[in-house]
């Protein structure tokens, strides 16, 4: 209440002052225009000017004869002291006309600091501080003399203007003290109640309450206008409590709807993870149902690559392998854009080859450019190192996606042959990155600016009939740029209609710190001669063969190589090796081989010619190696180039030895005795057939269980060490199987304690974890590989050799014992002569050379052997093997050959017997050599 009271006797005071404030400024004003009116008065210098100007004129017209005349000075003295005056501001000077001059006749009291100069001329001058004026004064016609007038100027009174000033201020002071007074009486006297009134009504808050305004005098209006603002206040009160009323109201309805929005949207979420877990589900089945099926599939091939097979069989399961995992990978792609909706997909980081999933690539889709008659392209630069870090099954799925897209959308025609290229190259490269680009490039129907917009979109192909016409759900794309982002790469495409489509992705690779054991070719003692008509075959082969410091010359044409011929020279002590390319011109081209083989220039020259045909050719010419190029792929030219350099026998009928021993499966009866007998719970027939084989292969005896049930009993009746069991069976499932066995079973410090390990087609992420959490000791997904089986079952059930399998150890022994007491002399002559020819001098060189070399092999053998270095062993048995054949040691070649082959497998006991019969056979050698070539 004071605060409002002073602040209105704050308003009061102010609204006084400002009053006050006017009637000053209005006397200040009234003073000021006086004093500058007065001021004016002093200062208008025309009047002045023109009332002296009429004075003289005056004078000048009552000038006569007797004034001017000399001897009337006097009288004209008078005449002008008479109109002077007693003024003190003026002076007038008068002079006559003598003899052409003006002679001063008279004058009155000079002005101070004035001084005239008497011109015959009529002039007014206004100077800064005087008004002169010149007058000619004439006689009847004649100028008779001149008169002079000149007057101060008036200056200000600047007292008298002070003066008015400080009496108008005085007055206006006085005069507003009393305003002010007055003012402020009669202000107290009828807002003081005022005033009291409204701040009643304020505190009480009674708005519906009036004041009078007929009470209040001058402030009637104010009264009324403080009325007018308590009805609005008043009014505005009841509308508040209407409207809170009203907003109570609604927020009731508000929370009533959002119950029923978040009870929907909770439904809603509800059904929307019903749904997802129906699609897992449906996933999971889809997954299992293939799945089932390819474990067959992949299964038997495992089993069948175990057994005798030759090269080209073993390379024909290889594709049947490789497709079959391509199926699995279609299922893949839909599991994977699942799991990368879902934000759920993860890549892996782990030592890799890219030219081993180029070739991977290029050789599972190579069956399906044949079909469509395209030209299948492979390049991968030598430079990329074999020990990068990356995920190599989502790089084989990008490549793969891309490169079967090309080979889809790419056709021949009867003008133009269809090509599709693979190719990895460097972009950039340091210490800890390499940037690896991956190029997938075809001249097919491409796209246009508008499809290559949309090609990456989910469920998308560049036009409508492209499902009709080539199938597919869209997804390939999407998926390559998912797992390109996940892996902190770039994906891009270049197309243009009719001329084809290039993608390109690129990947920053990390360098692996472990190094990767990777074959490491020597070519510096080859001297090589590549011929292809085919451009980019004829790169890929110099890039290739360049990388591992090969001499070698390339030529496209007939006439180039006939000219290499013409010139041809090579070191004595390198070997010379040409590579022809017969894929183009097949017949022609082996014609011109056998020509090349007759040439005088050339018969210590050995070939190698690429072939297209699908199964492999036998070496029916003891200088020509062929090799299958469609697709050239790098890890077989150098392997077949190190072949031809070493002499190597090229015969694919012979069997491929995969370096894998097969161990004898104890009986049922015998498994059992010895608490080894492992119980397998599938339902799927085939499934139980190759598991079976499978797990016999490794050694192990099985018993098998048609459904979860069946197992249960079983295993209640004879308590398997270790139990396989699939989870989706009827009657039980798997995870009811471990259950019973965690339940019923002993604890697992016992010695009876029972290995449960999962196999099952689901491969939905959380599987694993599940049926850890159950108490499972391991997991396996189908289709089960057999190394990933033999490392589990090695785990959980090591078996210790039986009778059965030390016996088949002691007959290998005992077969490569007398195999080596049958090669005969140490040296056979046969075979140096068809590498050396007949040249005894020759023979000395080379076996010198061997005898040095070879004590440096035995040295490094022996020194692994006690390191317990195998692969080391491996690595030097191998060099060992070639330089004992080249010169005709068969003994020594057979014994390295086997010390090769069967080192990570041989006993201590048997590879310290091996080593000694290699010894011994070396210094049979040398002994010979001494002797015959004295």
């Amino acid at each position: 209440m004071d605060k409002k009271i002073k602040k209105l006797k704050f308003v009061r005071i102010t609204h006084i002052f400002i009053i006050g404030l006017v009637l000053f400024g209005c006397l200040a004003t009234m003073a000021g225009v006086g004093g500058l009116y007065t001021f004016s008065k002093w200062l208008q210098p025309d009047q002045l000017t023109t009332d002296l100007q009429k004075h003289v004129n005056s004078i000048a017209k009552g000038m006569s004869d007797e004034i001017m005349s000399i001897d009337k000075q006097i009288e004209a003295q008078h005449y002008i002291s008479a109109v002077h005056g007693e003024s003190q501001n003026k002076a007038f000077f008068l002079y006559r006309m003598e003899n052409g001059q003006l002679i001063k006749q008279a004058s009155t009291n000079q002005l101070k600091g004035y001084i005239p100069s008497p011109i015959l001329a009529n002039h007014v001058s206004d100077l800064n501080s005087w008004v002169e004026i010149r007058k000619i004064i004439t006689i009847n016609g004649e100028e008779a003399g001149l008169l002079i007038g000149t007057m101060l100027k008036q200056k200000a009174d600047i007292g008298f203007i002070f003066t008015l000033f400080i009496i108008s201020t005085i007055g206006a002071i006085v005069l507003t003290r009393l305003l002010v007074s007055m003012f402020n009486s009669s202000v107290n006297r009828d807002s003081l109640p005022l005033i009291s009134e409204t701040n009643l009504i304020l505190n009480k808050e009674k708005f519906d309450k009036r004041l009078a305004p007929k009470r209040f005098g001058p402030f009637a209006i104010l009264a009324a206008t403080i009325n007018s603002l308590f009805k609005k206040v008043d009014s505005l009160r009841k509308d508040n409590i209407e409207l809170d009323i009203a907003n109570d109201k609604l927020a009731q309805e508000m929370e009533s709807k959002i119950n029923e929005r978040t009870n929907a949207l909770r439904m809603a979420m509800e059904e929307a993870e019903q749904a997802n877990e129906s699609k897992s589900t449906f996933l999971a089945t889809m997954s299992h149902e293939i799945r089932t099926p390819m474990n067959g599939i992949i299964g038997s091939i495992d089993l069948l690559r175990r057994s005798t097979l030759n090269q080209n069989q073993f390379r024909l399961s290889d594709t049947i392998r490789e497709s079959a995992f391509s199926l699995l990978r279609i299922i893949d792609d839909i599991l994977d854009f699942s799991k990368i909706e879902a934000g759920k997909l993860e890549v892996e980081s782990i030592p890799m080859s890219i030219n081993s999933i180029v070739e991977a690539v290029g050789r599972t889709l190579l069956s399906v450019a044949e079909q469509k008659n395209i030209e299948l392209r492979l390049y991968c630069d030598p430079a990329i190192s074999e020990s990068l870090m990356g995920d190599p099954i989502r790089i084989r799925q990008i490549l793969f996606n891309l490169a079967g897209n090309a080979i889809k959308f790419t056709n021949t025609s009867t003008t133009k042959k269809g090509v599709v290229q693979i190719r990895a190259e460097i972009s950039e490269k340091n210490l800890e990155f390499t940037n690896v680009v991956l190029r997938v490039i075809d001249n097919g129907k491409g796209m246009t600016d508008r499809q290559v917009n949309y090609v990456f979109q989910p469920f998308s192909q560049a036009e409508g009939s492209v499902t009709r016409q080539f199938g597919g759900t869209g997804l390939g794309l999407t998926i390559c740029q998912r797992l390109t982002d996940l892996m902190y790469g770039h994906i891009d495409v270049k197309s243009e209609l009719g001329e084809g489509s290039e993608f390109t992705v690129s990947l920053p690779l990390r360098s692996s710190v472990d190094k990767v054991t990777t074959p490491n070719y020597d070519f510096s003692e080859l001297d090589l001669v590549c011929f292809s008509s085919d451009y980019h075959n004829i790169a890929a082969m110099e890039s290739y063969v360049k990388h591992y410091q090969a001499n070698v010359e390339v030529c496209h044409t007939s006439d180039s190589l006939k000219q290499i011929i013409e010139h041809y020279r090579f070191e004595p002590s390198h070997q010379s090796i040409w590579v022809i390319d017969a894929t183009i011109q097949h017949d022609e081209t082996l014609n011109l081989v056998y020509d090349l083989l007759e040439n005088p220039s050339l018969l210590k020259t050995k070939f190698l010619v690429l072939s297209n045909a699908i199964e492999n050719q036998v070496q029916e010419h003891d200088r020509i190696w062929y090799m299958h190029a469609t697709p050239l792929c790098r890890s077989n030219l150098l392997e077949l180039i190190q072949d031809v350099s070493d002499n190597k026998k090229h015969d694919p009928e012979a069997p491929k030895d995969e370096g894998i021993k097969t161990i004898q499966a104890m009986s049922i009866e015998d498994a059992r005795k010895a608490n080894q007998l492992v119980l397998l719970a599938e339902d799927n027939t085939m499934n139980q057939q190759v598991i079976t084989e499978q797990l016999n292969m490794l050694g192990y005896a099985v018993e098998v269980a048609n459904d979860g049930q069946e197992a249960i009993e079983m295993w209640r009746k004879n308590h398997y060490p270790l139990v396989l069991t699939d989870l989706h069976m009827p009657y039980k499932s798997g995870y009811d199987v471990v259950k019973a066995i965690r339940e019923e079973g002993p604890e697992s410090s016992s010695d009876n304690f029972t290995r449960v390990v999962a196999i099952t087609a689901n491969a939905l992420k959380g599987e694993e974890q599940k049926c850890i959490s159950l108490g499972m000791d391991g997991y396996l997904t189908k289709p089960l590989e057999l190394n990933d089986l033999e490392v589990v079952m090695k785990k959980w059930l090591n078996i210790e050799e039986s009778e059965s399998t030390q016996l088949l150890k002691e007959t290998t022994r005992t077969k490569r014992a007398i195999s080596l007491e049958e090669n005969g002399e140490p040296i056979q002559q046969s075979v140096l002569v068809s590498y050396l020819g007949n040249d005894k001098e020759r023979h000395r060189k080379y076996l010198d050379m061997f005898k040095a070399r070879g004590n440096e092999l035995i040295d490094k053998i022996n020194l692994a052997a006690e390191n317990s270095e195998r692969d080391n062993i491996k690595n030097l048995a191998h060099q060992f093997k070639s330089m004992s054949k080249s010169v005709g040691a068969m003994p020594l070649f057979n014994s390295s050959q086997t010390l090769e082959s069967d080192v990570q497998s041989l006993e201590r006991a048997d590879l310290n017997d091996l080593l000694t019969t290699i010894q011994k056979q070396f210094n049979e050698v040398i002994n010979y050599v001494n002797e015959e070539y004295k």
